[in-house]
């Protein structure tokens, strides 16, 4: 009797977790339980291109914004005012589209990711449209870029990874190699780093660096220290896909239709990471409209998740956790700016 309670009970605790979340993977993220949000629109749509950024420092949004040859707009969200800044351009003052943009108490840091070339400039003197006055960093070969408390952490292609931490100088500290080991059957290094490229953000306080991949399952976590980073924890989502079919065929592999987009942005707050995910096919991913946005503590553990009826490009957070903020597509297919409550 005492045999068949203890069968009967381990498999009533199996039927509960491993459905949805089984530690650090989720089988099938539609059938976890989540949380709805709803972005509500600012009325700020005329004067949007096609921006695909956005960062917040409490009260602005920091977007880029190509119009009328200016790159940056800042938007106060409490009274609707707004500053187009930065010229696109090859002059001392100009910058190179596309851009990177991260935020850092009240510095504003961004990187061409035609060159690498990372400025950074304070807050304060961009609300008057003043650009003269900034601190230039040569991150070579990055594509994207995190802001650390005194370095940077770039990703792109180099010579031993896929990413690559420099300091204020510009001078490469080391390089880093954090591809999942069956990338030893990818040869070519750009091909490494278009299956593995991620998206970056940095959390200062407590000093963790997520890397929330496009098209791989595994959302990572690192701890930085002394320059370097050590995994703390992973959270994978479904199956992947891309890892049969690169030892399959010895490496040579490109994106298909029917691969995953997994995820599309990731920010921090004080003590959380968001990631954005998408979870559709790549030949239906701009037509997906359920999406979610995984909320993580600092070690990996999914805190919470929220499902989103809505075509989200961007998000950022506010520091406390209780406003996000969204560069999305509308129902008229406009780019629009909105806001929700956490």
């Amino acid at each position: 009797m005492k045999n068949t309670y203890v069968i009967m009970l381990f498999v009533v605790i199996m039927s509960c977790t491993s459905k949805e979340v089984n530690k650090s993977h989720i089988v099938d993220i539609s059938s976890l339980k989540g949380i709805e949000l709803n972005f509500i629109e600012y009325p700020i749509e005329p004067m949007l291109g096609n921006p695909y950024e956005i960062e917040y420092i409490e009260p602005y949004l920091i977007m880029d914004n190509l119009v009328d040859d200016k790159v940056l707009l800042i938007y106060n969200v409490n009274n609707d005012s707004y500053v187009n800044t930065l010229s696109v351009g090859n002059g001392p003052d100009d910058i190179l589209f596309p851009i990177e943009i991260q935020v850092k108490d009240q510095e504003v840091y961004i990187m061409e990711r035609q060159s690498g070339k990372c400025r950074k400039y304070l807050l304060s003197a961009l609300l008057h449209d003043s650009v003269s006055n900034f601190k230039e960093t040569m991150l070579s070969r990055s594509d994207r870029m995190a802001k650390t408390n005194d370095a940077y952490i770039g990703s792109g292609i180099y010579d031993s990874g896929m990413i690559c931490i420099f300091n204020e100088e510009s001078k490469v500290l080391k390089e880093v190699d954090i591809y999942p080991d069956y990338f030893d059957a990818l040869k070519d290094s750009g091909r490494k780093y278009k299956l593995g490229q991620s998206r970056l953000c940095f959390n200062a306080k407590h000093n963790r660096l997520i890397l929330a991949p496009l098209f791989l399952n595994s959302i990572n976590i690192y701890s930085y220290q002394h320059n370097d980073l050590e995994k703390v924890d992973s959270l994978t989502i479904g199956k992947n896909l891309l890892k049969k079919r690169i030892l399959e065929n010895e490496g040579n592999v490109d994106i298909e239709g029917t691969d995953i987009y997994h995820c599309v942005d990731v920010c921090c707050s004080k003590d959380f990471f968001y990631v954005l995910y998408n979870g559709a096919k790549m030949e239906k991913k701009n037509d997906n409209t359920l999406m979610y946005i995984l909320k993580l503590a600092m070690d990996g553990t999914l805190s919470k998740k929220y499902n989103v009826n809505s075509r989200i490009r961007n998000i950022c957070v506010s520091e406390d956790d209780t406003k996000m903020y969204a560069i999305l597509l509308n129902e008229d297919l406009d780019y629009v700016i909105a806001k929700t409550e956490l």
